[in-house]
């Protein structure tokens, strides 16, 4: 099992710096850094995710585009990569697909997440913000310790930033995602009911468009 995953995050990773690399219309690159709550207790400790990583993103005609990442979860020791396809419905509206996966060292479980959703982007001035809703989105993982589970996971993410004159792009946002919680044998963070718990990603990125 964890030779399979890690194979299918190479496959992942190689084909998002691959269409990045042969791609005419390299949009922006950059930096980015998430620091992601995760929504069960480890013991009596708040565990966090710390990543730092790098990504790409890449248009081709007839309004498709792929943004590419990859990075190092610097608290929890683990690479990941991701990948989104993404289709023009306007000029503000897309339509996406996303797949992201985490591994930790040590751990013989990865985090594997799919979803499906829109994107509204727009800008104005200098500003830039969008806001992202995955009603379609699945998690295979094992967190804090408790036994692996595949759940719904359904996601909002809302950000915004500014463009200095050099085209240097700085920008912060933050993602909600929304849990089943597993078991009555794990504690949740952040419960709001019904059997639900969130989890939440603060994302800032630094990068320059083109």
């Amino acid at each position: 099992m964890r030779r399979r995953w890690i194979v299918v995050a190479a496959l992942v990773l190689a084909f998002g710096c691959g269409t990045a690399a042969q791609a005419a219309d390299l949009r922006e690159v950059g930096m980015r850094v998430d620091l992601t709550l995760q929504p069960l207790y480890a013991g009596e400790d708040i565990h966090w995710n710390f990543d730092l990583g790098m990504y790409a993103l890449v248009a081709f005609g007839a309004g498709w585009a792929v943004r590419a990442s990859a990075g190092f979860d610097v608290m929890s020791a683990g690479p990941y990569a991701g990948i989104g396809v993404l289709r023009a419905i306007g000029s503000h509206l897309a339509i996406e697909g996303d797949l992201l996966i985490q591994w930790t060292f040590g751990a013989s479980t990865p985090v594997a997440v799919a979803g499906a959703g829109a994107r509204y982007a727009g800008s104005a001035d200098n500003l830039f913000y969008q806001l992202a809703v995955f009603p379609v989105s699945w998690t295979f993982a094992s967190t804090a310790g408790a036994p692996a589970v595949f759940s719904f996971s359904p996601s909002v993410t809302a950000g915004g930033g500014f463009i200095v004159d050099t085209g240097l792009e700085f920008g912060e946002a933050i993602t909600v995602t929304f849990h089943r919680i597993p078991s009555l044998a794990v504690r949740p963070i952040l419960p709001i009911g019904s059997g639900w718990m969130l989890s939440t990603r603060f994302t800032s990125n630094f990068g320059i468009g083109f």
